[in-house]
């Protein structure tokens, strides 16, 4: 059966490295966004308008205060899925409409100087770009987590060609050479392998991502003379970070769960609490519902008499 990561993935991912690391960092919301012309009067091109919040931040009746990660553990899923298609930086007015639903509701991404609100990096292309490259990371994922060799190809060689390490260096070249030029890495040193290529792109480019945009850190912040009560945490530099950090955690789970036999949902085999016995290797379904509908669609189908 194939599985599409959907927010019950996150949620789990999410709650199982917790369990491990608090005090995620903070993001502030603007009530009201608003789209800008770009300052320079000779590039007014659509994709290159700016994203700005309508207040400025010393306006605290105007703006709130919120955690990301917690409150929202699908945010990379929900912004990979504004992504509907037509290719890097491609901006229409459905993007357009979506990631100013989305500002609105989680704020901006943080670009360049990783500020809440707002700066010259804030365009809607480079939104469209972010969105193309979390929908072409989730799809490779996806791929290797379905074994599905088809989905690779494509995903690696036609819809998401340029969510690449060498994507950026090659864009110059066109479509079609950096198609072959990667086909032939594919085969040469992965022996045709495009489920591991897959994998390995999706792992390489969301660590580098957390690794820029992440930070590790300890918590309580506040003064405390009880060792026992610091843990570790993470800090976010921006809401992209927030993000890709959720996906990094959805990743790193890989060891400690498996997938439910009858929906394809991911499994806990960690331990519920630090103290706890780990949950057995070969578990099989979410629980009796998944198992019970897993065995009523193995029964053979009766004939019915006519």
């Amino acid at each position: 059966m194939w599985h599409r990561i959907d927010r019950g993935d996150f949620v789990k991912a999410s709650e199982l490295q917790r369990r491990m690391a608090s005090g995620i960092g903070f993001w502030e919301v603007c009530e009201e966004y608003e789209l800008r012309e770009p300052d320079e009067t000779s590039h007014h091109e659509y994709p290159s308008f700016k994203l700005a919040p309508k207040y400025p931040p010393k306006r605290d009746d105007k703006w709130r205060l919120y955690r990301p990660v917690e409150e929202t553990p699908d945010l990379f899923l929900k912004f990979a899925r504004l992504y509907k298609g037509g290719g890097y930086h491609f901006v229409d007015s459905t993007f357009v409409d979506s990631i100013l639903d989305w500002v609105h509701q989680y704020g901006l991404s943080g670009y360049g100087n990783y500020s809440y609100f707002g700066g010259p990096e804030e365009t809607l292309s480079n939104y469209a770009g972010s969105a193309y490259w979390a929908a072409g990371i989730l799809a490779m994922y996806e791929a290797a987590l379905n074994g599905d060799e088809g989905a690779a190809k494509i995903a690696l060689l036609e819809e998401f060609l340029w969510v690449d390490l060498a994507g950026s260096e090659f864009k110059g070249l066109g479509k079609q050479p950096f198609n072959e030029f990667k086909a032939e890495i594919i085969e040469r040193y992965h022996n045709g392998d495009y489920i591991e290529y897959a994998l390995d792109t999706a792992k390489i480019l969301v660590e580098l991502t957390v690794r820029h945009k992440c930070y590790p850190t300890l918590y309580p912040r506040e003064t405390v003379s009880d060792p026992s009560k610091i843990r570790a945490g993470w800090g976010i530099k921006s809401l992209l970070g927030a993000m890709y950090l959720q996906m990094y955690w959805l990743m790193a789970t890989g060891g400690d769960v498996t997938r439910c036999e009858y929906c394809g949902r991911i499994i806990s085999l960690a331990r519920p609490y630090p103290e706890g016995r780990k949950r057995r290797s070969d578990k099989r379904f979410c629980d009796d519902a998944c198992r019970q509908a897993h065995h009523r669609s193995k029964k053979p189908v009766q004939d019915v008499p006519s």
